[in-house]
C-alpha cells in the first residue's frame, strides 16, 4: 500500500512542475502584450514604434525554416504586425480613414519589406486572404460570445 501512495503522489507532482513552466511563459507573455497596449495610444504610434529590422530578421528566420512554403511567410509577417500594431480600436468601420488606411501610416522600410514578401508569396495569397477571413470570423464570434456571455452555446 505504500508504493501506491508513492505513485499516486507522483503523477501530482509531475503536472505542479509543468504547470510552472507554463505559468512561467504566460508571465512573460502578459507583461509584454500589456506594454504594447500601454505605451500605443492609437495606431499612428504603434507604427512609429515598430522594428522593421526586427520583423526583417523574423521573416529571414521564417524563410530560412521554411525555404518551400510562403504561406508560413505571410502567417508570420501578419501575426508579427497584429503583435506590434496593437492599438486600441477607434471606429471599427474605417469609414472616417482614407482607403489605404492603415498601410498608409507605414513607412517606406516596412512597406518595401512587404511589398517584396508579397511578391515572392504570389501563390500563396489566395490562401492566406481565406485564412485572414476565417480569422476574422473567429475573432467576431469570440467577441459575439463575450458580449452574450456564451448562453448560447
Amino acid at each position: 500500500m505504500g508504493k501506491k501512495q508513492n505513485k499516486e503522489q507522483v503523477p501530482p507532482a509531475e503536472p505542479s512542475n509543468k504547470k510552472p513552466s507554463a505559468g512561467k511563459q504566460k508571465a512573460k507573455l502578459p507583461p509584454a502584450s500589456t506594454q504594447t497596449h500601454n505605451t500605443h495610444k492609437n495606431l499612428e504610434d504603434a507604427f512609429k514604434a515598430m522594428d522593421v529590422g526586427e520583423l526583417k530578421q523574423q521573416l529571414d528566420r521564417s524563410q530560412t525554416l521554411f525555404p518551400d512554403n510562403p504561406s508560413v511567410w505571410v502567417k508570420d509577417l501578419a501575426g508579427y504586425l497584429n503583435h506590434a500594431l496593437a492599438a486600441p480600436e477607434t471606429e471599427p468601420t474605417l469609414s472616417s480613414y482614407t482607403h489605404d488606411y492603415p498601410y498608409c501610416l507605414a513607412g517606406k522600410e516596412l512597406r518595401g519589406v512587404v511589398k517584396a514578401l508579397i511578391g515572392r508569396c504570389n501563390e500563396s495569397l489566395q490562401d492566406f486572404y481565406d485564412h485572414c477571413v476565417y480569422t476574422m470570423l473567429r475573432e467576431l464570434d469570440k467577441q459575439t460570445g463575450e458580449r452574450t456571455g456564451q448562453t448560447d452555446r
